[in-house]
């Protein structure tokens, strides 16, 4: 189990990763809107897709960590689910590419379900976040 301060880190991080989508969608309003340069649009993404690879790193050090060492019938428990790892990945190389071509209507488009994306996967981990911070309150 991670400690509570592990927990709590990463929640202020998901913070700071919501607040960079909601300018993101801020931006990408101003370029529907013709009000904005691409060039902000792309940096807004580039600081997006900066934050989710710190805190995916980070999360994967600090599980990697929770988990080091635990053997159960032979086999190391898997420190990650691979299924959690492909999707860190997968947005991670979605917004690499929509910094590069989310200029088009439909490009646009692709970046508003992208965000929706990355705000789904982050409400997941809270889920199993807020869990263990509760375990670990009540145990204490």
């Amino acid at each position: 189990m991670l400690l509570p301060e592990a927990r709590i880190e990463l929640l202020h991080q998901h913070d700071t990763i919501r607040a960079l989508v909601a300018r993101v969608r801020e931006e990408v309003a101003r370029v529907q809107a013709g009000g904005v340069s691409l060039a902000e649009l792309r940096a807004c993404l580039r600081a997006l897709d900066s934050a989710l690879s710190d805190h995916n790193q980070r999360e994967e050090r600090l599980f990697c960590a929770d988990l080091r060492g635990r053997v159960h019938g032979g086999w190391r428990i898997a420190c990650m689910s691979i299924r959690h790892q492909q999707e860190h990945d997968h947005l991670q190389h979605a917004l690499a590419r929509a910094s590069l071509t989310g200029n088009t209507p439909a490009g646009l488009g692709i970046v508003r379900r992208l965000l929706d994306r990355v705000l789904d996967h982050i409400h997941g981990e809270e889920q199993e976040l807020y869990r263990g911070l509760a375990e670990s309150e009540s145990a204490a």
